[in-house]
């Protein structure tokens, strides 16, 4: 019986991330964050300070769908991001 080769791995460069705010709900915003393939998506949910920090801390791109614009721009005007941080100093 012939050893067969282990298939190549599937290239994926996870420095790329991306973040497409879909929608806001109140104080927060629902976005999808892709690690660099689209298939790698998950949706989030998190208010404006944390999301600022999220974005920040995984260096993500950020796209903003059409129908959200405008609660997006609320929020973030809502909460200028020179808000306090969500988690204090250790």
């Amino acid at each position: 019986m012939a050893s067969a080769e282990p298939p190549e791995p599937y290239p994926l460069d996870i420095t790329q991330r991306h973040v497409r705010v879909t929608g806001t709900r109140g104080a927060f915003v629902l976005f999808d964050f892709t690690i660099a393939d689209p298939d790698l998506t998950v949706e989030l949910v998190l208010p404006m300070p944390a999301f600022r920090e999220f974005l920040a801390a995984n260096a993500a791109d950020m796209a903003v769908e059409e129908v959200a614009a405008a609660g997006f721009d609320l929020l973030a005007a809502r909460f200028p991001a020179s808000s306090e941080p969500v988690r204090s100093p250790a």
